[in-house]
């Protein structure tokens, strides 16, 4: 199977001299891969899964550094895959989300990512509104 597309870690697992069923992840953990197929995705979604906890930390920073506080003005109810949720009081709704993409962006500043990452946010009264 030809991975020209794929990084020479990639390349590596799947066909190097000391194949082995693991990646390594941004924040140097080991990526377990089930098949060579699953290589890429695996490589990704924990890239994604990384890189959201850390915006998660760095936005509580900055939101106690803008003082904001959690419990009075915003709550984090829903952190899955690439999407974070919360509940804000009104003046404070677009704030939080502006912190949110500040931190998402920061993020991946603090991995040295190759390509700018940034995020959206939308205020609303309910999740289909902001989803």
């Amino acid at each position: 199977m030809d991975h020209a597309c794929l990084s020479s870690e990639v390349k590596d697992v799947l066909n190097g001299p000391h194949k082995r069923d693991y990646l390594i992840g941004l924040d140097g953990r080991k990526l377990h891969v089930r098949s060579a197929h699953f290589a890429l995705n695996t490589l990704l979604q924990g890239a994604g899964a990384v890189l959201m906890k850390t915006a998660t930390v760095f936005f509580h920073w900055l939101a106690a550094d803008a003082g904001l506080v959690s419990g009075r003005d915003y709550v984090q109810v829903l952190h899955v895959h690439d999407e974070a949720q919360f509940l804000a009081r009104p003046d404070k709704a677009e704030q939080v989300g502006k912190l949110f993409v500040e931190a998402i962006e920061r993020a991946g500043e603090h991995f040295s990512l190759r390509c700018p990452v940034t995020g959206e946010y939308k205020v609303g009264k309910n999740w289909a509104e902001t989803h």
